[in-house]
């Protein structure tokens, strides 16, 4: 007969302050079998709960990930309502996350061994109690997360207090990390991937993190939690990444990629520091609405690359010849589109390696260390937000020919002339 662990972790979501009395409390009780990637989820609510909105969830998630329990109905994409203002609400969150959604956060990620749920999925963003609209933050939020384990004899458990509504936006996972660095670096590896890779994984990760935060002058100044998980069963080999504020997220998919991923060493720490620069330039300082993609992705490859070189990672070649190819991809990217307009078209692939090429351009134009034109730009825009205007405006006060700012500024804006404009200063800066 098999012994069942359970881990109760609990979470108070929204800190406690003068006016704690007043909350209302609201109980999420998560539960995990370890092996299953089926969650179930049970809400404790106030009496006389009759909505629970989710509108702040991706589109269609409501209706595709939660598989209501009991009398209980999806109202629309964003309102769930009880049939008869039951205090009990229960719903089993599926696997299944389509590709699509893939810019917006898993609800998940399953661990052979652990798991992690993105916590502001799972919060309504308002109750309807008797007819009163009750705001997130007039909640008293608390997780109670069971994970059971076979064949464990030892419980354990976990409690975070104190975590206000801005914290929701992360993954928490249901054992806490392992392996805290002394620079405020911690790791939840899946357990099937060689170790050795996983010592040498967490050791070029703090590299990255250490690295940038020199190079910035800009600790982030909080702790950052690497998941990093593998999917051996997935058909094709893939390596995915994304960051949040205190995050770095990335997955290895594919049964060779797991069991050597050595072999595709080059990709997988490409990936993870570029996904570690979005701490920087993604949180720490912000692109703002309608920022091109060439600017936030384009520039934490610019930076990435210089990680890699850095690090020992990649020989100084590599870099040079990685760069040539990304300026044909770019020339082609921009054939008939300026650069910041091409997500607009079937060429956004190419706001990738335009904007590393981009930078790299800059950086040789005005000769400056990348990480110290990009501090100088961040100091046009006067505050943590920035846009391609800054950019725009910082090549106009810049000590450059004119001839050379109108044509930066032609592959920023002129869809007619960005392709003859880059080629030009391609060709002039390759002959130096």
């Amino acid at each position: 007969m098999s012994i069942s662990k359970t881990i109760i972790i609990c979470l108070m979501c929204i800190a406690m302050n003068a006016v704690a009395q007043s909350k209302v409390a609201l109980s999420i009780n998560v539960e995990k079998q370890i092996g299953s990637n089926v969650w179930q989820v049970s809400y404790q609510l106030p009496k006389f709960t009759q909505t629970l909105d989710f509108s702040h969830l991706p589109p269609h998630f409501l209706t595709n990930h939660f598989a209501l329990k009991g009398k209980a109905v999806v109202k629309d994409d964003s309102t769930i309502q009880l049939t008869n203002l039951n205090d009990i609400l229960m719903l089993e969150v599926s696997d299944g996350f389509d590709v699509s959604e893939l810019r917006f956060n898993a609800p998940f990620i399953n661990f052979s061994n652990n798991g992690a749920f993105y916590a502001d999925y799972f919060v309504p963003h308002s109750l309807k109690v008797a007819g009163e609209l009750i705001t997130r933050d007039a909640l008293s939020v608390t997780f109670n997360i069971t994970t059971k384990i076979k064949n464990e004899q030892n419980q354990r458990t976990r409690t975070i207090n104190n975590v206000s509504s801005l914290n929701l936006a992360q993954f928490v996972t249901l054992t806490s990390p392992s392996n805290v660095s002394n620079h405020g670096v911690s790791f939840v590896i899946e357990p099937n991937l060689p170790n050795e890779f996983k010592v040498q994984l967490e050791q070029n990760s703090a590299k990255f993190m250490n690295y940038f935060s020199q190079q910035f002058n800009s600790p982030l100044n909080r702790d950052v939690t690497f998941l990093i998980n593998a999917n051996s069963n997935a058909p094709y080999i893939g390596f995915l990444g994304s960051a949040l504020s205190n995050q770095v997220m990335f997955e290895i998919s594919g049964q060779d990629a797991v069991q050597h991923p050595s072999k595709y060493q080059r990709t997988i720490y490409l990936t993870l520091a570029h996904e570690a620069l979005h701490l920087w330039n993604a949180h720490f300082w912000q692109p703002s609405d309608g920022t091109p993609i060439w600017l936030y992705e384009g520039s934490a490859d610019f930076f990435a690359y210089r990680a890699m070189v850095h690090s020992g990672l990649m020989p100084q070649s590599h870099f040079e010849y990685f760069l040539q190819q990304q300026q044909k991809e770019c020339l082609e990217g921009v054939k008939q589109t300026a650069l910041s307009h091409l997500e607009s078209t079937p060429s956004i692939g190419a706001s990738y390696p335009c904007g590393r090429v981009f930078f790299e351009m800059l950086a040789n134009a005005l000769n400056k260390n990348g990480f110290e034109l990009w501090l100088e730009i961040m100091n046009v825009s006067e505050g943590r937000n920035y846009s391609v205007e800054d950019v725009y405006v910082f090549i106009e006060r810049a000590e450059l020919s004119d001839s050379l700012k109108h044509a930066l500024q032609d592959i920023l804006f002129n869809n007619k002339k960005a392709h003859d404009a880059l080629k030009s200063i391609i060709s002039a800066q390759s002959k130096h």
